[in-house]
């Protein structure tokens, strides 16, 4: 069986500091700051409400079935998680993005998409930025 999405996770150098990188192969490609157990973390929490079957390899996570809803979810928390400023704040996006809508999920994903391919990691920090302040996380 083919998987529907693949998540890689990449160690880079910058600046002589290793920085972990997830990469989501979807339609383009999508690059974000996160580790590896933060997302499966979060994969375990989502796979409550999604039953989606899902292998873990060494460096990366193959997601079989209906996965596109599920990925926009992770392409959010993974986004949130690069740009938080505390911990508090990601509990918080953690309990609010399963609660999401599909139109809310679909708006938020393309918005970060877009911006990613625009401008990197700065566009999306600012698109995250709105999302935590329309949702009052930073309170």
């Amino acid at each position: 069986m083919e998987p529907r999405a693949v998540i890689k996770s990449k160690t880079f150098k910058r600046k002589g500091k290793e920085v972990n990188y997830l990469i989501f192969h979807l339609d383009s490609t999508f690059r974000c700051k996160c580790e590896m157990e933060r997302l499966l973390d979060f994969l375990e929490y989502l796979n409550r409400d999604f039953k989606i079957y899902y292998e873990i390899e060494e460096n990366e996570v193959k997601l079989y079935g209906d996965v596109e809803r599920l990925v926009k979810k992770l392409v959010i928390f993974c986004s949130a998680c690069q740009c938080a400023r505390n911990r508090r704040t990601l509990r918080r996006t953690r309990e609010l993005i399963p609660d999401l809508s599909y139109f809310e999920d679909m708006f938020w994903y393309t918005k970060i998409i877009e911006n990613f391919e625009k401008g990197g990691y700065w566009k999306v920090c600012r698109v995250i930025t709105s999302f935590r302040k329309l949702y009052g996380l930073d309170k």
